[in-house]
């Protein structure tokens, strides 16, 4: 298999042994390898014809890799094949995506891969976690569930997300607006003030002092302003790029995120539920408990949160609870380690722990919101005063001349 990543896509057309017209698609690195691989199909091909080379569908949205779990989960419970539904899939998917994205997985499950390899393949959307459940799945005979508790656990992650989003909508659109108010007031408007103050009287009339203030603030921004931007770009893309090469600058980020007042508290329940959530899962699938704590620790999200699951999973190992365990750190949530203890003892531990994810991401979704409508109103009162205080700087000079006129 060594040459599959040179594989080039095979159109043929042929018989079956009942003498029946087929076609279809085979991936292969020469014409001769496809034609026997059909050959031991106990197919008869009668024209072949060569393709676009492979190239992993990495170009499919998240919405393409959910709907084909979550396709491939009910075709499979209703006891079609895997290949046949990896077919069914590819010609009647609803977008370009899906097509591409069953296509190219059905050709590597017809090929013999298995599916978690054909999908860790074919696209980036599948994480590691995802294809090392879909593997218990196959390795247990039970790929139809795992598949449907993989996609639920999608539609969970995405309701949260959502959430998330329309409770951080309002106060990014007024943060974006208030900017560009400021923005227009310092490069267009405030010039304008500044050109009249000197026409009138000759320029003599003292300016108040927030007056000269903003006057000079707006002259910097327009002399500034672009070497400012530049600026900040370059220190963004500095930034970022410490960022991909360093884990220890990550790490570092990461703590400080954690510490800050309130977003802490609500990023450690989200990264604790996703922890949760996956390690859940991975049980239910039958995944050994050291086994799934190894791989669910890659989920969190956040880098401390991550060193504290592999804290946990070495406790584990050494033959301590996992309750006890998470309690006796301090960045794990207390109902992870109450669901535990009785997951332990009665033998629900994946339920358990997917029960607690839920209650996580309630929570943090409450908390996000709160804090949003607590934030709005300080936001819109503080920029209100902002852009009121420049209007009234431009307008004391205005005052102070009709009192002279007076």
């Amino acid at each position: 298999m060594a040459s599959m990543t040179h594989s080039r896509r095979w159109r043929w057309q042929g018989t079956d042994a009942d003498g029946q017209h087929r076609r279809g698609e085979v991936m292969a690195p020469g014409e001769a390898a496809a034609r026997l691989m059909l050959r031991d199909q106990r197919l008869t091909i009668t024209h072949i014809r060569a393709g676009r080379r492979h190239t992993p569908a990495g170009r499919v949205g998240a919405a393409d890799a959910t709907d084909l779990v979550r396709r491939l989960a009910t075709l499979l419970g209703t006891g079609v094949p895997l290949t046949a539904a990896l077919d069914v899939l590819a010609r009647g998917a609803h977008t370009r995506g899906l097509k591409r994205l069953a296509s190219a997985v059905g050709s590597d499950v017809a090929q013999g891969h298995p599916l978690a390899q054909a999908m860790a393949r074919t696209s980036r959307r599948f994480s590691s976690v995802d294809c090392q459940l879909i593997a218990a799945g196959e390795l247990s005979g039970q790929l139809g569930p795992t598949l449907a508790r993989l996609s639920a656990q999608y539609d969970q992650t995405r309701a949260v997300k959502e959430k998330l989003q329309r409770a951080l909508a309002y106060p990014s659109t007024v943060l974006v607006i208030a900017i560009t108010v400021v923005i227009a007031l310092l490069q267009w408007v405030i010039p304008e003030f500044e050109r009249l103050f000197a026409s009138a009287a000759g320029g003599g009339v003292p300016l108040p002092p927030l007056t000269r203030w903003l006057i000079d603030i707006s002259r910097a921004s327009l002399a500034n302003g672009p070497w400012l931007l530049a600026g900040l770009g370059a220190t963004g893309l500095v930034v970022t790029a410490a960022w991909r090469r360093s884990t220890r600058i990550r790490r570092l980020r990461d703590r400080l995120i954690l510490r800050l007042p309130g977003a802490g508290r609500i990023i450690r329940m989200m990264s604790a539920a996703r922890w949760a959530r996956t390690l859940g899962t991975l049980v239910d699938a039958g995944v050994a408990l050291p086994d799934a704590m190894d791989a669910a620790a890659s989920a969190c999200g956040n880098l401390v949160m991550q060193q504290a699951a592999h804290d946990v999973h070495r406790a584990v190992a050494r033959g301590a609870r996992l309750a006890s365990s998470l309690e006796a750190h301090a960045h794990w949530p207390l109902v992870i380690a109450q669901l535990a203890v009785i997951g332990e003892e009665s033998g629900t531990l994946g339920r358990m722990l997917n029960q607690a994810a839920g209650l996580l991401d309630e929570e943090a979704s409450h908390a996000l919101v709160s804090a949003c409508a607590t934030l709005e109103p300080m936001m819109i009162t503080f920029l209100g005063l902002l852009i009121g205080g420049m209007v009234l700087a431009m307008y004391l000079p205005m005052f102070q001349l009709g009192y002279g006129v007076a």
